[in-house]
């Protein structure tokens, strides 16, 4: 079964499907103009529709079904902070982590979905935290998007954890400190510095080489390609800088880099002085071709390995708004390790407990196996009682065999002539979607077959932005539906029923029958 990792980027979406850890297909789908929208004129309903139909366009032409996907989202999109906490009582620790949390993020929390990851440092005798979060509202609209595709999200998390599996792939550890930089230089990607401790986060940040996107849309000039070098350079710098106060005395061991192949060599001298050892991640080798580079396609590559690799990190977003969407969400975010940890707190367990409930154990084992073969002998004498077949005689001969296998032979016949002459819409189902345009989709569609004749009713809407062109699709579709042989086979009158104009969602659509009529 395949895997289709998707990671939104701010300037591209990319959909990666792969079996195992072999990459299938690459596909890319610029943001539409309605994601560029810094002073809000279109609405979130109309967002929807148009990424929806510019998914449900690249699945079929690319040829991809998928029935769940692993979603892989930028930084800005969720708040990432790593800090130590002192020792603490599982029951007491959500609200004390909570309470840190406020510091670092402009809202409530009570609106935004989370999840954490404790590990103990043994070094400092401290918690050390991991915490991921993403405002409900954010969260919601991927989840619209995905339902609206009828596809089941696996997995949500952060995109430079979904580099970390590209790491695991080129055979690289993680233990002991090490430092992640992901950057593309030419494309307009957020770049991503992560230090982790034998795979546990530590410190993470994000930054953009090039204008962002609300900057490129007000007009203003890209940044000059040697600029975007310079400014990785700083913000590296930063990123060092901010790491050694917080942690002075873990110091980075080995730095990963995944980068353009072009400026690999003036980034290794830039790292070399600043004394750190660097290795480069080729990630040419995971897709198997040579292809330009470009970090979009990694990160939705490194999502799609979520089942096949599995990773120290076990934040789980997406579970903690199924347990809130529960009845009684308050208590859906109670940590269930909590309340186990709670339950068997002061518990203590007797030997001889232990001991009678194996004595308990075994003697309803030997009972139930008792039962069991006193109801196989009973069986077993039903079996030996039961009359004799009166279609067979108790001494057949081979004449008798002979005209009972005729018999049977008669009545299969007759069988298969009913199941051949039954109407089958397989191959005809399955060419419609094949002939249908882009702008173009299905809403219901109805069957009827009366005393030999058989009629399909498809119903769907035509949105391209121009009522004209809207109608030149439907008419499109019945033309290619008459010309198709398999089709036009089944169906001799294929016509318009209706076209009328509608509104979905404040935008205006066409909504289309075509009656497709023949006899069965």
């Amino acid at each position: 079964m395949s895997s289709l990792g998707i990671y939104f980027g701010p300037k591209i979406i990319s959909l990666v499907e792969t079996q195992g850890k072999k990459l299938l297909k690459s596909v890319q789908i610029p943001v539409p103009a309605a994601g560029i929208d810094p002073e809000g004129k279109v609405s979130p309903e109309a967002k929807l529709i148009q990424l929806v139909a510019l998914f449900k366009d690249e699945f079929r032409k690319n040829k991809i079904e998928p029935s769940e996907a692993m979603l892989s989202l930028s930084g800005k999109e969720l708040i990432i902070r790593a800090f130590e906490m002192p020792m603490l009582p599982r029951s007491e620790l959500r609200s004390a982590i909570n309470f840190e949390v406020k510091k670092y993020i402009p809202f409530k929390v009570e609106d935004m979905v989370s999840d954490y990851q404790v590990e103990f440092n043994k070094d400092s005798h401290v918690n050390l935290v991991l915490f991921v979060g993403i405002k409900k509202e954010s969260l919601d609209k991927y989840i619209a998007l995905l339902r609206q595709l009828n596809i089941k999200i696996s997995t949500i998390e952060y995109a430079a954890f979904s580099v970390l599996r590209c790491l695991k792939l080129a055979g690289l550890g993680d233990r002991g400190i090490i430092a992640v930089a992901n950057a593309d230089l030419q494309g307009e990607d957020e770049a991503n510095f992560t230090v982790l401790k034998n795979g546990f986060p530590l410190f993470s940040r994000d930054f953009l080489l090039t204008q962002a996107q609300e900057e490129l849309a007000q007009g203003k000039e890209p940044a000059a390609p040697g600029m975007a070098l310079e400014k990785l350079k700083t913000e590296i710098r930063v990123s060092l800088d901010y790491y050694m106060r917080k942690f002075s005395e873990a110091r980075i061991q080995q730095m990963y880099f995944v980068c353009n192949p072009e400026n690999r060599a003036e980034i290794e001298a830039f790292i070399k002085e600043m004394g750190l050892a660097i290795k480069f991640v080729d990630t040419g080798k995971f897709f198997g071709k040579a292809v330009p580079f470009s970090l979009y396609p990694v990160k939705s590559y490194g999502a799609s390995l979520a089942k096949a690799i599995r990773g120290h990190l076990k934040i789980d977003i997406l579970g903690k708004r199924l347990q809130v969407e529960r009845p009684g969400g308050a208590a859906g975010e109670i940590d269930i390790q909590q309340q186990l940890a709670a339950l068997v707190s002061g518990l203590n367990i007797d030997f001889r407990v232990i001991v009678l409930g194996i004595v308990i154990c075994a003697a309803t084992f030997t009972l139930g196996a008792f039962r069991v073969a006193s109801f196989q002998r009973a069986l077993d004498e039903v079996v030996r009682a039961r009359p004799q077949l009166a279609a067979l005689p108790a001494d057949p001969t081979e004449e008798d065999l002979q005209s009972l296998d005729t018999e049977y032979k008669k009545k299969n016949r007759v069988l298969n002539e009913v199941i051949n002459k039954q109407f089958y819409l397989t191959k005809a189902l399955d060419i419609i979607p094949r002939l249908m345009s882009k702008g173009l989709w299905l809403d219901d569609l109805y069957f009827v077959k009366n005393e030999g004749r058989v009629e399909l009713a498809l119903k769907g809407k035509a949105y391209t932005g121009d009522n004209d062109k809207d109608l030149s699709l439907v008419n499109e579709l019945v033309t290619n539906l008459k010309k198709d042989p398999d089709f036009s086979k089944i169906f001799k009158e294929i016509n318009i029923e209706s076209a009328t104009q509608g509104r979905q969602a404040e935008v205006a659509v066409l909504n289309w029958t075509v009656a497709c009529r023949g006899s069965g």
